[in-house]
């Protein structure tokens, strides 16, 4: 039974710790609650979005998402 603490308690430190280094790419940062729907250069106004959290790597102010997957500031 104490072995399956330690795995789960080790499981959890690797998640958090893999959370707040963030590992996104270039111009994204981790937010726990970000847009469920974001600018992209394909929809750089998405207009009214449900006002869902959704956690992961978002383009950082000033970048949209291409179609690469990349967050740049200058779009086709």
């Amino acid at each position: 039974m104490s072995c399956i603490r330690v795995f789960l308690f080790l499981t959890l430190a690797v998640v958090s710790i893999v959370e707040i280094n963030g590992l996104c790419g270039r111009n994204e940062r981790f937010q726990k609650c970000g847009s469920s729907c974001p600018p992209s250069c394909a929809n750089p106004d998405p207009g009214p979005c449900a006002q869902i959290c959704k956690r992961g790597c978002f383009c950082r102010s000033g970048f949209m998402r291409n179609s690469k997957g990349q967050c740049t500031n200058t779009c086709p």
